[in-house]
């Protein structure tokens, strides 16, 4: 690995490398969503007294959110994020030790962190992390025609 840190920084991929189509059957998806629900919540809250589009509105704004972090994500070139497989599986690992001493119960099984009012699962975080390093050996192995002989080769 020839790569540093400071060379990862600058990397971001032009924007003609959007999928489209891609693009398009995700924000599909989430419009098709908010309406689903708004459909499933609006006599309900109608009944109640409530705003019929509450959770219209809220749930469009964190389709919109999303949307916006999907492109902004889009235009980073992953490949320069190589460097830090190796940390990030490290701290996944220690993550999901870590909920064993300091995690919180739930239906009798530890397996969340509790930060105030959000809870974080390690275990969703190792499973990106692991595909990820997959990819990463792949890689490696593409490129000198045998598997990865680095202690996280076996990945």
């Amino acid at each position: 690995m020839t790569d540093t840190l400071s060379s990862m920084s600058s990397r971001i991929r032009s924007k003609d490398r959007l999928d489209l189509g891609l693009a398009c059957g995700l924000i599909a998806l989430g419009v098709t969503g908010v309406v689903m629900i708004y459909s499933a919540t609006r006599q309900g809250l109608i009944n109640a007294g409530y705003n019929p589009h509450y959770y219209l509105e809220r749930q469009g704004f964190f389709v919109g959110i999303g949307i916006i972090v999907m492109y902004v994500v889009s235009l980073i070139d992953y490949r320069r994020l190589e460097i830090l497989t190796t940390p990030f599986y490290v701290c996944s690992l220690l993550g999901l030790v870590g909920v064993y001493f300091v995690g919180q119960t739930a239906l009798g099984a530890q397996r969340w962190y509790s930060l105030g009012i959000l809870q974080v699962q390690p275990s969703e975080f190792t499973v990106l992390i692991y595909s990820f390093s997959r990819w990463r050996r792949s890689v490696s192995e593409d490129r000198r025609g045998s598997p990865c002989t680095t202690w996280c080769g076996y990945w």
